[in-house]
C-alpha cells in the first residue's frame, strides 16, 4: 500500500497533483510512516505553465499548508488522548529506558524546552518522523493552536528547503 502512495505522489501533476501532494502532507502529518520530503519527487516535472523554481515554490508551500492542517488535526487527536487519560502508553515510548520519569524522553525534552520553536526545528530535520514530534507536542500543556499551525508551515518549509539544498549540492559534487 505504502509502495502505491509513493508511486502516486512521485506521478502526480498539474492542479489535480497539487491538491494530492496537499493530501498526501495532510495525512503524513498525523498517520502515515512516508517521508514528506517526497512531495519534491514530482515538482520538476509537474506541468502547471509557470517555471520550474516557481512550481518547486507552489509545491513546498501547499505541502507546508498540508503539512500545518495535518499538525493541527494530531495535536488535536493527542490532546485528547491526554485528557482522556491513554497517553500514558505514548509517555512510556518516548521515555528513556533508564528508568527516568515518564514523559523526559528526548524528542519531549526539546519539545517542552523550545516550544514551537523546537517543533519547528525538530520539523525542518529531513526524514525525522513528524508524526513522533507532533504527538509529542500535543502532551506539553500549550493550547496555542495558532502558534502550532505557524511552526509546523515554517518547519515543513525548512525541511523541503534544506532537502533542496542538499539534494542540489549532491547533484554539482556528481
Amino acid at each position: 500500500m505504502f509502495a502505491t502512495i509513493e508511486a502516486l505522489v512521485a506521478t502526480a501533476n498539474g492542479p489535480a497533483g497539487l491538491l494530492f501532494i496537499f493530501v498526501y502532507s495532510v495525512l503524513v502529518a498525523f498517520v502515515l510512516p512516508l517521508p514528506g520530503e517526497l512531495v519534491l519527487l514530482p515538482a520538476p516535472q509537474m506541468e502547471l505553465g509557470v517555471p520550474t523554481a516557481l512550481t518547486i515554490g507552489v509545491v513546498v508551500l501547499v505541502s507546508a499548508a498540508g503539512k500545518a492542517v495535518g499538525s493541527l488535526a494530531a495535536f488535536r487527536i493527542g490532546r485528547g488522548a491526554v485528557s482522556a487519560g491513554p497517553s500514558q502508553w505514548f509517555l512510556q515510548r518516548f521515555a528513556p529506558k533508564s528508568g527516568a520519569p515518564r514523559g523526559s524522553g528526548p524528542v519531549l525534552s526539546f519539545v517542552r524546552r523550545y516550544e514551537y520553536v523546537g517543533l519547528a526545528v525538530l520539523l525542518s530535520i529531513p526524514l525525522m518522523p513528524d508524526t513522533v514530534v507532533i504527538y509529542a507536542f500535543s502532551v506539553l500543556n500549550t493550547d496555542d493552536e495558532r502558534r502550532l499551525v505557524i511552526a509546523a508551515f515554517v518547519g515543513t518549509v525548512g525541511r523541503l528547503l534544506v532537502t533542496l539544498a542538499v539534494v542540489t549540492g549532491a547533484l554539482a559534487v556528481i
